[in-house]
């Protein structure tokens, strides 16, 4: 469909309104006349049409439905025009985000890979550090053993101001000059979340001095630096699980 060629040929036509009028006397027919202003008929359009069909109504009609039709059919072309222009922009920005978006997330994986990589260097910088200082920072020279133990109060406090300088405990745990004792707070039920560390530096074990299958052993407060190296490389994160 051309529709520059139907808008030549409705402006080339006789100017409307167009109208049908009954024409004939003993035959009726209509015709299709343009009228003036004031309803008169005024130029013949199309005479002698039957009165069987619609076509004199139709032809009538045509003046103003056909520009009207244009009209309607311009203005949609127009609105798809708008929605198009609309779609592309929109479609071209996401475009865009999506491509900004795309290289942030490249920078920020970078950046969190950097990061880690630096905080692996560090961790690894700083564990070497402690296992050279190790042995120079603990009073005696570490056996390789750690143990976790409870303890329940009052004797916990006792331990942790350094009022109480031993432990008696069962020697069902091979205790030995040099082992680091994690000692935590227990109620009786539950680990209330305090915990400090000693080092064994003398075990007595003799009867009579001590019930036979316990063991006395003296102690020394170390500080959490001192036994994170040997808690960490000894037992990991998951010491509590184990046997206490």
């Amino acid at each position: 469909m051309n529709l520059k060629e139907i808008k030549d040929r409705a402006d080339k036509a006789t100017p409307g309104p167009w109208k049908v009028i009954d024409k004939g006397n003993t035959v009726k027919s209509f015709a299709v006349v343009s009228v003036a202003f004031d309803n008169s008929p005024q130029q013949m359009i199309c005479p002698n049409m039957s009165p069987k069909t619609g076509n004199a109504a139709f032809i009538a009609h045509a003046r103003e439905d056909i520009p009207a039709l244009i009209k309607a059919y311009e203005a949609k072309c127009e609105e798809v025009e708008r929605l198009q222009a609309a779609y592309d922009e929109l479609n071209d920005f996401e475009k865009s985000q999506c491509a900004k978006l795309l290289a942030e997330n490249s920078r920020l994986r970078a950046e969190l890979e950097q990061t880690r990589a630096e905080r692996d260097a560090a961790a690894r910088k700083y564990k070497r550090r402690c296992r050279d200082d190790f042995d120079e920072i603990l009073p005696v020279e570490y056996s390789g053993t750690t143990h976790h133990l409870k303890t329940v109060q009052p004797y916990y406090d006792a331990s942790a101001t350094g009022e109480k300088t031993f432990e008696i405990r069962k020697d069902d745990r091979n205790y030995a000059v040099g082992d680091i004792l994690h000692l935590y707070e227990w109620d009786g039920e539950y680990d209330k979340g305090n915990s400090h560390y000693k080092q064994v530096t003398y075990c007595l074990r003799d009867v009579p001095y001590v019930p036979e299958g316990y063991v006395c052993l003296g102690v020394i407060p170390i500080s959490w630096e001192c036994a994170k190296d040997a808690r960490i490389e000894w037992h990991g994160a998951d010491w509590r699980r184990g046997d206490r």
